[in-house]
């Protein structure tokens, strides 16, 4: 049952939860910290009040047609009465009454709390306070990021628990398929330099095969004949001539990419350029190796010849 609590500093009355007994709690309305009577000081002063009242008939013994007179106090001090049991339950009903009130009934030599009389309101304040309590435990003050309380740490029942901290999300530097400055300026700076090799190399593809058609036509109407050695020679120089281009046009598949990357800059766009240049690179390597393995061969049957 809430325990009736006097400030000693203010004089406010107010019922505080009965788990705060003993401790140390902040008025309502001055926000002072005053102590809350313990179990055994609520058990001696409710056994003092029964005494004082025992003396006094209870309504079941008064006399059938003696009438009991009945007052009400509010909370801001205003006072009703007198008016009868029956309509005082009526007000109960009707929610004019509640624990914060204050009654007295003819003969009484006090007033006490309206609750005391109607025991619904006690149950009633109860719930009304356990929906207004934050929540106990550890994990319940983990959970809104507040540290367990000391045991006897100054605590106002009357406050709100605080919200949930706000967590702050990092921004990111750049936006999905935004590329940086630094990207573009590279890129635009390469893409001549690819157009130039491109060129390059489709005019020496072409040269070259050019020389390689002229040399096998001039064998042909030579006295000579065209012999194993022009044959492998204008094989040679044709093979030379498909690498020149087959470069050429990888190089400019890669310029291509660029252009369309630096006319819409995006990732995707980016991501294009770069596996063109992946594949020249490919190519390059995979001729090289052929190259070599051709010189390593070439120079072994040098030896054993």
């Amino acid at each position: 049952m809430p325990i009736p609590t006097e400030c000693e500093h203010c004089g406010r009355e107010f019922l505080a939860p009965d788990k705060y007994a003993g401790r140390r709690v902040k008025c309502p309305r001055c926000s002072e910290a005053i102590q809350i009577a313990g179990t055994a000081e609520i058990d001696t002063s409710r056994q003092a009040a029964d005494e004082a009242t025992s003396g006094e008939p209870s309504e079941g013994e008064r006399h059938p047609g003696e009438r009991t007179d009945w007052f009400l106090q509010t909370d801001d001090g205003e006072e009703y009465g007198p008016v009868s049991k029956s309509e005082l339950d009526e007000w109960v009903k009707e929610g004019r009454v509640d624990s914060s009130c204050q009654v007295l009934q003819e003969g009484w030599q006090e007033w006490k709390w309206a609750e005391e009389a109607f025991p619904e309101l006690a149950r009633a304040a109860g719930e009304e306070q356990a929906d207004r309590e934050q929540p106990e435990g550890s994990d319940a003050l983990a959970a809104i990021g507040q540290p367990s309380p000391p045991e006897q740490q100054e605590v106002n029942p009357y406050v709100s628990p605080p919200e949930p901290a706000a967590v702050e999300v990092p921004e990111q530097p750049h936006e999905q398929g935004e590329v940086s400055p630094g990207v573009l300026k590279a890129m635009a700076q390469t893409r001549p330099w690819v157009s130039f090799l491109s060129i390059l190399g489709f005019i020496s593809g072409g040269l070259i095969l050019l020389a390689a058609l002229a040399g096998i036509f001039l064998s042909l109407r030579g006295a000579g004949g065209f012999g194993a050695s022009g044959a492998l020679g204008a094989l040679t120089t044709l093979v030379s001539s498909a690498i020149c281009l087959l470069l050429a046009y990888y190089l400019f598949r890669y310029g291509q990419h660029i252009g369309r990357f630096l006319r819409s800059p995006r990732n995707s766009g980016l991501e294009a350029a770069l596996v063109a240049e992946k594949s020249f690179w490919k190519l390059t390597g995979i001729l090289v190796a052929v190259v070599f393995a051709l010189c390593v061969l070439l120079l072994l049957l040098s030896f054993a010849g």
